[in-house]
């Protein structure tokens, strides 16, 4: 038996949910709900570097006990570390860069619209 299906045994996960070994986060299928892992989340739209939630997916909190559901709009969500310095700037890379350059290009349009 290896070590992650020794862990679940002990947490006593339903279905074949199992531990991830990256994130610790609970993922696979308990039955009739898949359970997505931050591995399987989608880049910080600020920084670019770690995870946050899946939009429209399920996860379980083994540590709570409990099921949440992501909504649509949770991709605009910071991971924590970018909310905790949220006066730093944003360092996304090349999307990020065009993100700005498309925002700053809709304010120019409404400005000169104005006018």
């Amino acid at each position: 038996m290896t070590d992650q299906e020794t862990q679940s045994v002990k947490l006593k996960l339903p279905g074949r949910l199992r531990i991830c070994e990256v994130c610790g986060e609970a993922r696979g299928w308990s039955g009739r709900e898949k359970s997505v892992c931050l591995c399987e989340g989608v880049s910080c739209r600020r920084c670019g570097e770690r995870n946050v939630r899946r939009p429209l997916t399920n996860y379980s909190d083994w540590r709570e006990g409990g099921w949440w559901h992501v909504a649509w709009f949770g991709y605009m969500k910071s991971c924590p570390q970018c909310q905790q310095s949220a006066s730093a700037p944003a360092t996304g890379g090349e999307e990020a860069e065009q993100r700005s350059g498309l925002i700053a290009a809709e304010r120019e349009l409404v400005d000169v619209g104005a006018s």
